[in-house]
C-alpha cells in the first residue's frame, strides 16, 4: 500500500486550482464579460415590470421572456461557463436535499445549512455518474472499460486532491443539480484528469459551491500511474470540444436576452422607474429626507437626496451611496460624504412609481 501511495506523488506545479475568482478572471479572455448577476438581475427585473400596469402585448412580451428564463436558466447559467447541461450531462439531476444532510445546528426554529463535507459527497456521487455517461450513451462499444474506471480492477481513476469552493449556505428544503466540466483539455500523455464541478440550487437558481478536482490515472496491475487509453482521450477531447461550442452559444443567448431585458424598458410603454426610498429616525416623526434612486438597475446606485437630514450647525449632507437589494424593502444605514457625521439606525421604506416619460428623457434614468 505505501508504494502505491508513493506512485500517487509527483509533481503539481501543473494543478490550474484556483478561486472561482481567478478562474472567471482567466476563462473571460473576451474584453467585455457578461455580468456574473445577470441572471437574478433580470428575474427581479422581470418581477419588478410585472407589478407595473401593462397593455396586452406589454404583458405577453413579458410572459414570452419569463418563460424563456423558466425554460433554460440552467442551460443559460452553467453553459456560459462550458457545462453540458443536456440528457446524460448532469451527474445528480434535482437530487433532493434531505434534512439530515444539515449540520446539527439546523432545528425547527433555528435553520442550519447543508453540512460542508456533504458538499464533496455530491460532487462524487455526480462525477461517477458524469463518467457513466461514456459507457451508457457517449461511447458504448467501450462500456466495459470506461465502467472499469470506476473500480480496482485494471486502468482506474484515484482521487489526488479536491478543492471546494462554498457560495451560499444551501438548506433544506432544496433541490441540487450537479454538473461536471473536463477544466482542461487531455492529451495522449495525460496520466491525470481535471474536473470542475458546479452545485446548483434549484430553489435559488445559484450555484451553491464548486468543486475542483484533481484525478489521477491509475494502472492497478502495475501499481502505477499510466495514460489514459487512445479511444479515452478522444471521447474526452471531442467533450471538451463540446464544451467550448456550448459556452459560445450561451454567450449568444444571454447577449440577447440582456439586449431584450434593456429594451423592455423602451418596448414597454416607454416605462421607466423612480424609486423612492424615505429615511425615518429612530426618534420617530416625520420622515426628514427623501431619496430618489437614479439608476435601480445597478446594485449600487447613486442617491440624489431631496431634503438631507441636518443637525444643529451642521450642513445638509451631499448625494451619497447606499448598497441595497435588488427586490423588496431596503434596510441599511446612510453613509454621509463626511459632512454630516454619520447617520446610524435608521429604517428606510421603499416603494416604486412609475409612469410613461421616454427614457432617455426622463430625469432619473
Amino acid at each position: 500500500m505505501r508504494a502505491s501511495i508513493s506512485a500517487l506523488r509527483g509533481p503539481v506545479a501543473r494543478r490550474c486550482f484556483g478561486t472561482t475568482t481567478r478562474l472567471a478572471a482567466s476563462e473571460n479572455g473576451t474584453g467585455a464579460a457578461v455580468n456574473p448577476r445577470w441572471l437574478s438581475e433580470l428575474q427581479a427585473r422581470i418581477k419588478r415590470v410585472a407589478g407595473l400596469q401593462l397593455d396586452s402585448a406589454q404583458k405577453e412580451e413579458l410572459k414570452g421572456l419569463r418563460e424563456a428564463v423558466d425554460g433554460q436558466w440552467l442551460e443559460l447559467l452553467a453553459g456560459r461557463e462550458g457545462f453540458l447541461t443536456g440528457p446524460g450531462w448532469r451527474g445528480l439531476d434535482k437530487h433532493t436535499v434531505t434534512w439530515g444532510d444539515q449540520d446539527a445546528m439546523g432545528t425547527l426554529k433555528s435553520r442550519g445549512h447543508v453540512n460542508n463535507v456533504v458538499y464533496n459527497k455530491y460532487a462524487e456521487s455526480a462525477r461517477v455518474n458524469w463518467l457513466r455517461n461514456f459507457a451508457t450513451t457517449v461511447d458504448p462499444e467501450n462500456a466495459d472499460e470506461w465502467n472499469q474506471l470506476m473500480s480496482p480492477k485494471d486502468i482506474g481513476l484515484i482521487m489526488r486532491s479536491i478543492k471546494t469552493d462554498y457560495k451560499f449556505p444551501m438548506a433544506y428544503p432544496d433541490n441540487v443539480t450537479v454538473l461536471h466540466k473536463l477544466a482542461a483539455k487531455p492529451t495522449y500523455e495525460s496520466d491525470f484528469v481535471l474536473l470542475q464541478a458546479l452545485l446548483v440550487s434549484d430553489r435559488h437558481r445559484r450555484p451553491a459551491a464548486r468543486c475542483f478536482e484533481d484525478i489521477v490515472v491509475y494502472d492497478y496491475k502495475t501499481a502505477k500511474r499510466t495514460a489514459l487509453k487512445s479511444f479515452m482521450v478522444d471521447r474526452l477531447r471531442e467533450t471538451y470540444e463540446a464544451q467550448e461550442r456550448s459556452k459560445r452559444e450561451c454567450e449568444e443567448k444571454i447577449e440577447g436576452s440582456s439586449s431584450k431585458k434593456e429594451n423592455t424598458n423602451i418596448k414597454m410603454g416607454s416605462i421607466s422607474f423612480r424609486e423612492h426610498i424615505r429615511w425615518v429616525p429612530d426618534e420617530a416623526g416625520e420622515p426628514t429626507s427623501t431619496i430618489v434612486l437614479t439608476s435601480p438597475q445597478r446594485r449600487f446606485v447613486d442617491l440624489r437626496i431631496l431634503k438631507a437630514p441636518t443637525a444643529e450647525g451642521q450642513e445638509a449632507h451631499g448625494a451619497e451611496r447606499l448598497e441595497w437589494g435588488i427586490a423588496g424593502t431596503s434596510s441599511s444605514s446612510l453613509i454621509p460624504d463626511g459632512k454630516g457625521g454619520e447617520v446610524r439606525h435608521s429604517r428606510w421604506d421603499h416603494w416604486i412609481d412609475s409612469r410613461t416619460t421616454e427614457p432617455e428623457t426622463a430625469g432619473d434614468e
